[in-house]
């Protein structure tokens, strides 16, 4: 677990980042100047301006989960860096990649080796005992890792099935543990409601509400027009257990511009996120 600084990565060998969690960096939270290998980490909620990571060099991301972070972008980029390497070749997979393909930035001679098994869903991050990124039991990154991997005939990754839990290893750094749930009353779990994300936002028709809930609630969720007037009204007749939940929005029906997206609790919490709608 990371938090205050990223890391930095500047090596004549393999670096081998795995197993971390960095999240609420004011910097990159990964910046490699040389060949380096980030293996099931959680790179999350950082703050820079300008991207997320940055390589400047041969560089692999594999069952890793890069979501809600303030800028998205990864950039593939030798192009302010006097460094050994003309090009940064960017290899990525098995992993939950906020915005996929299209938040890779390639500059130059760099490339990006978009391989198989990657995704771009919501991974639904619950609080853990230590921070918000342990994975919730509906999760897409559950069983979606792979366990072997050779890169440039190294291999890279050769786990063993008592390493994971689960048909194949989990994205991210913390394994789904189906034992754990989280205890309302430990102050360490959520002690608020909010809408933590829409995704996608600008969206075509649909899109995804994702919830935040600390404690046994019914919630309604609507979306409203800029002059406060109900467009979809999505009362949830159940009650939601505390965690991280995803309700389905479709706006199909309704017209182009901008929105309020709000959702309401039965003990009289209620949160807002500012939507586009766009077709």
């Amino acid at each position: 677990m990371i938090t205050g600084i990223g890391i930095g990565a500047e090596s004549s060998s393999l670096t081998t980042i795995s197993n971390c969690t960095i999240y609420e960096q004011g910097g990159w939270a990964i910046a490699s100047h040389w060949h380096v290998a980030v293996i099931n980490c959680t790179i999350a909620n950082n703050n820079y301006h300008e991207g997320s990571l940055r390589f400047t060099s041969r560089a692999l991301l594999l069952n890793s989960i890069i979501f809600s972070n303030r800028i998205e972008t990864i950039y593939a980029d030798t192009s302010n860096f006097a460094g050994e390497f003309s090009a940064a070749d960017l290899y990525i997979s098995h992993c939950d990649i906020e915005g996929g393909a299209l938040s890779v930035e390639v500059v130059g001679e760099s490339s990006l080796n978009w391989l198989p098994g990657n995704i771009e869903d919501d991974p639904l991050f619950i609080q853990g005992p230590d921070h918000p990124y342990y994975l919730n039991e509906t999760s897409p990154c559950i069983d979606e890792g792979t366990a072997l991997f050779e890169w440039f005939d190294e291999m890279i990754l050769d786990l063993d099935e008592d390493e994971y839990v689960g048909a194949a290893p989990d994205m991210g750094a913390v394994e789904y543990d189906p034992s754990y749930a989280p205890d309302p009353d430990d102050p360490a779990v959520v002690s608020f409601f909010q809408i933590r994300s829409v995704y996608p936002n600008p969206f075509n028709a649909t899109t995804s509400v994702i919830l935040n809930i600390s404690q046994p609630e019914q919630v309604n969720i609507r979306m409203v027009d800029i002059l406060g007037r109900t467009v979809i009204d999505n009362p949830c007749n159940h009650l939601f257990r505390p965690g991280a939940h995803r309700i389905l929005l479709d706006a199909d029906h309704l017209p182009s511009g901008n929105y309020f997206i709000e959702a309401f609790t039965s003990s009289g919490w209620h949160d807002f996120q500012r939507v586009t709608l766009l077709k």
